[in-house]
């Protein structure tokens, strides 16, 4: 069954205020506990690097039914010395050739008025947008979603029918500007009765200041529509406008058409009563698989989100509860509509459903494993049986009456694939002892260490075919690094414009080896300038996290590889200088059933 890799120690306490201000005064001394402050992301993470990190290394986790012993590993890693990657100079592209059908289609506004097609090239991306309007059309590029500092190409087919684009930025909510240098070549376009259709491309990078360069980070496209063509200089204010983020470069989930092979099971929550004296809202839910004969592997899945409930639902994880004898702890609970998430009521046995098979997050369309992966169900055949679905809802307004029934559903076969499938979480352990500062831009960092993929991957390594990171409201580019014999290689999954509203799983266009002995590295940068009080690690939208979810094969004994600073630099920053009875605390937290407590190594 999977295990998981955890480093150091979690305060499960909650922190007087007092102590958290100091905390934060003090809180230069917790770069040493992987996090550092910054004015510009730049120098953070030379800096965190300078003054050096000493987490206590990660051991390895593996369970292997209820007669277990428990073996404390706490010894002290720093962070690793390695050759970094040098990034290859960035080039000003130019229009090569026109690129050949279109491959990617998405539909930008909610009543289907707006539809943009595009095709990733080498140098260059074409665009072809087609808008109900018989007046002009704005398709921009954003930093934040807003007209300020956005990269604008302006379009329209004149009433003699001549096609126009214009390549524009714009400073503010006004007219945008013509850029000095056009970089957008048109390359066909047409009105009809009810639509205008313009096709054009732009290179990727323009060396253009007044232009936004696309890479494969995310991007906030924004949309306009107007109602007439300019006249002349002057153009009136649009009708219609709206944003959307998505990534242009790299492959795109496509739901396929299934062969009859291929069945669904859909899990759905039992509709949940969202709080109205509650923020966020953990629910977990029992489920158990459908009922099969033989070995099956579950190859994709999409989210299934209630009408009008798509602002609560921030996130939907899947997991696989293993403990032996599973029917005996489980079957009990199928029926019980759930429990509040590592609340006082979640049963003890749900906290073995820890090996998360289905990571969605707001913004996702889903996944589609590819045709020589899936991931196994069925103790029997090497996957779980019983799972625990967690569903994260957001009521930031306190509404009430929102009853909620989402969900996934699961598309799964018996004509088995080649390999079995597993997720691997890496990352920075979900704890309060992370910390980010007020008004501060600020590095997280959590670290998978060599030890860990030495003792539980195979000597062939295994294949990441996709990745999904995951921060919270303050996240701002997130990235895993990848260090083997003490050098950095190519960064595969990265996001440098992180927006919480759109995490959509990455598929790689080339696979990712992780050997035994390499090193994993997620770093998370955090903005919060515009805070005043202090942010901490944990499951509310408001506090932040840093991981990073690797959907991989061969399937293997691992499912959670992170870290944490240790308590004794934690106590350090705050000036502690003796804890009385600190042995017993930590053996009380840990009866209690706190799992990230202390490092452990499971034996029978």
């Amino acid at each position: 069954m999977p295990g998981s890799c955890r480093a150091g120690i979690v305060m499960v306490v909650k922190l007087p205020s007092t102590i958290r201000s100091v905390l934060v005064q003090t809180s230069r001394q917790t770069l040493d506990a992987g996090t550092g402050r910054s004015t510009d992301f730049s120098d953070a993470r030379e800096n965190q690097r300078r003054r050096g990190f000493v987490p206590r290394s990660p051991a390895c986790e593996a369970s292997f039914g209820s007669q277990i012993a428990f073996r404390i590993v706490l010894w002290r890693m720093t962070y690793p010395k390695f050759e970094a990657l040098k990034p290859e100079p960035k080039s000003c592209s130019k229009n090569q050739e026109l690129a050949g059908s279109l491959m990617h289609r998405a539909v930008l506004d909610t009543e289907g008025k707006y539809v943009m097609l595009w095709t990733p090239g080498e140098e260059d991306i074409t665009f072809e947008i087609q808008v109900a309007t018989k007046g002009y059309v704005g398709l921009g590029f954003s930093p934040n979603g807003g007209m300020a500092g956005s990269d604008i190409v302006l379009g329209w087919v004149t009433d003699g029918g001549e096609v126009m684009v214009q390549d524009s930025y714009a400073t503010g909510y006004s007219q945008p500007l013509k850029d000095d240098q056009q970089d957008v070549e048109l390359l066909g376009g047409y009105q009809n009765d009810t639509h205008t259709v313009l096709r054009f491309s732009r290179p990727w990078s323009t060396c253009d200041e007044q232009d936004f360069e696309l890479s494969s980070d995310t991007v906030r496209v924004i949309w306009a529509i107007g109602s007439e063509d300019p006249a002349g200089d002057l153009m009136r204010r649009h009708d219609h406008r709206g944003t959307k983020s998505l990534t242009l470069k790299g492959p795109q989930f496509t739901l396929p058409k299934f062969s009859e092979d291929v069945k669904h099971w859909d899990v759905l929550s039992p509709n949940v009563t969202i709080p109205n004296n509650l923020t966020t809202l953990y629910w977990c839910k029992l489920f158990k698989i459908p009922p099969i004969t033989r070995k099956t592997h579950v190859i994709g899945y999409v989210p299934i989100v209630q009408e009008g409930n798509h602002q609560h639902v921030h996130h939907i994880l899947f997991y696989e509860c293993h403990l032996e004898d599973s029917a005996r702890h489980y079957e009990k609970w199928l029926d019980v509509q759930g429990a509040q998430c590592y609340g006082a009521n979640m049963p003890i046995s749900w906290k073995k459903c820890t090996s998360p098979l289905v990571a969605w997050a707001i913004g996702g369309e889903g996944e589609v494993l590819p045709d020589n992966a899936g991931f196994p169900i069925g103790e029997e055949h090497g996957g779980a049986t019983y799972f625990m679905m967690e569903i994260h809802y957001d009521n930031p307004d306190l509404k009430e009456g929102v009853v909620d029934a989402s969900g996934i559903r699961i598309f799964h076969t018996e004509n088995l694939r080649e390999h079995d499938a597993g997720v691997m979480m890496v990352g920075h352990v979900v704890t309060p002892i992370q910390i980010v500062p007020p008004n501060e831009k600020w590095v997280s960092v959590g670290h998978c260490d060599s030890s860990c993929t030495n003792k539980e991957l195979p000597g062939s390594g295994v294949q990441v075919f996709q990745g999904l990171l995951h921060a919270h409201l303050l996240g701002r580019k997130l990235l895993l690094r990848q260090i083997r014999d003490g050098k950095e290689l190519p960064i595969q999954l990265k996001d440098e414009n992180y927006d919480f509203n759109y995490q959509q799983t990455r598929i790689f266009k080339d696979e990712m080896t992780i050997l035994p002995g390499d090193s994993l590295i997620t770093e998370c940068y955090y903005d919060a300038s515009k805070r005043n009080t202090p942010s901490f690690g944990g499951f509310g939208t408001e506090e932040e996290m840093c991981l990073a979810f690797l959907s991989y094969y061969p399937r293997v004994n691992l499912s959670i590889c992170a870290s944490q600073p240790h308590i004794d630099e934690i106590l350090d920053g705050i000036d502690v200088e003796e804890v009385k009875n600190k042995d017993r605390i930590l053996s009380v937290l840990l009866e209690r059933g706190y799992v990230y407590i202390i490092c452990l190594l499971l034996h029978m």
